[in-house]
């Protein structure tokens, strides 16, 4: 393959122009803040029961 042709494959892949945001940052322990999906609270992790997101409890 050439150098050409690699750079037209490159740039033919899809890209993601912004990162993924946190939509709710607030105290509601019972949705993930990424898929707002169910979420299971373990000793001090909440864990989301669909994309598996995990943070702190004491996490802002």
């Amino acid at each position: 393959m050439s150098t050409e042709q690699r750079e037209q494959r490159s740039n033919d892949s899809p890209r993601h122009s912004q990162p993924i945001q946190r939509t709710n940052l607030g105290t509601d322990d019972t949705e993930c803040w990424l898929c707002h999906a169910p979420v299971v609270k373990r000793h001090c992790k909440i864990i989301c029961t669909v994309c598996g997101f995990m943070r702190d409890c004491s996490d802002p």
